[in-house]
């Protein structure tokens, strides 16, 4: 598939205790529509906005992560073990209200020193 991710890291620093955003991009160089789902296993930690739609041929999409803040500062030692999914599928414009069969396009992982990037 003729796709593009970018950044291919997502860094979230210290202090955590505050709300973090970073900006993804997810490119469709192809002809075809794509559409788009991205899943993360800590729901609570992170927002993503939008976390599905539909790419239109040779453009992009912006997507937010957020980092909520915690409430304590996780120790220093303490493994960060979150991760994140994008899953693609080809579409077209009416498949916005069906199910579409995705594939993975990207793994995101989060680790120490809260780094998501891909596996």
């Amino acid at each position: 598939m003729p796709i593009r991710i970018s950044p291919t890291t997502l860094v979230f620093k210290r202090p955590l205790t505050t709300r973090h955003v970073r900006k993804m991009h997810i490119t469709n160089d192809g002809l075809k529509y794509l559409a788009f789902k991205v899943k993360t296993t800590s729901l609570k930690s992170y927002g993503v906005l939008p976390s599905s739609g539909i790419i239109s041929p040779n453009s992009k999409q912006t997507i937010l992560v957020k980092k909520f803040a915690l409430k304590q500062e996780p120790d220093i030692a303490v493994k960060c073990n979150d991760k994140f999914k994008i899953l693609i599928a080809y579409a077209d414009a009416n498949d916005i209200n069906r199910s579409i069969g995705f594939v993975v396009a990207s793994d995101f992982r989060a680790s120490n020193m809260y780094v998501c990037s891909p596996k």
